[in-house]
């Protein structure tokens, strides 16, 4: 785990899950932030966001826990 993925996580949270807009908010290319939060879910072994097709649109259970541990490092 980096802090570059639990601020893209943060990022995507405070984004209302765009990740168009969260690799703006970090000044990153979206398939930076992608990479983080793909790199973050393996390296867990969980999944953290509740998808439609494609698009993330939420955090699981998991994902929320995991982001109060990040929000308390950051």
């Amino acid at each position: 785990m980096e802090l570059r993925q639990l601020r893209s996580l943060d990022a995507l949270n405070e984004s209302g899950f765009s990740v168009t807009l969260a690799a703006e908010r970090l000044h990153l290319v979206q398939s930076a932030v992608s990479q983080h939060l793909s790199r973050l879910e393996r390296e867990l072994g969980a999944e953290l966001f509740i998808r439609q097709g494609k698009r993330l649109v939420g955090l699981t259970e998991s994902g929320e826990r995991v982001l109060q541990y990040a929000r308390r490092i950051l």
